[in-house]
């Protein structure tokens, strides 16, 4: 296993971009948009919560702990 860095890239609105991915880290006005859609429905949490009294979420990051407001809201829609 190696460890690949990548430096990282401003974009012309100041936006953190990987030019090795052709992508922005994060969406500055729908980031909620976006963790739903990365996060919430890439893992397809909706349907993992549904009839469970307790879910394990581990995450590494947490940054602006965006994804962790999603998952409480799924979690209260559906758990």
């Amino acid at each position: 296993m190696t460890n690949e860095t990548h430096a990282v890239s401003w974009n012309k609105d100041g936006v953190p971009f990987s030019e090795a991915y052709d992508d922005i880290y994060y969406h500055r006005t729908q980031g909620a948009q976006e963790s739903n859609y990365v996060f919430i429905k890439g893992n397809d949490l909706p349907a993992r919560f549904a009839g469970v009294n307790d879910f394990i979420v581990a995450e590494l990051g947490f940054g602006t702990g965006l994804n962790l407001l999603c998952l409480l809201q799924t979690w209260e829609e559906h758990a």
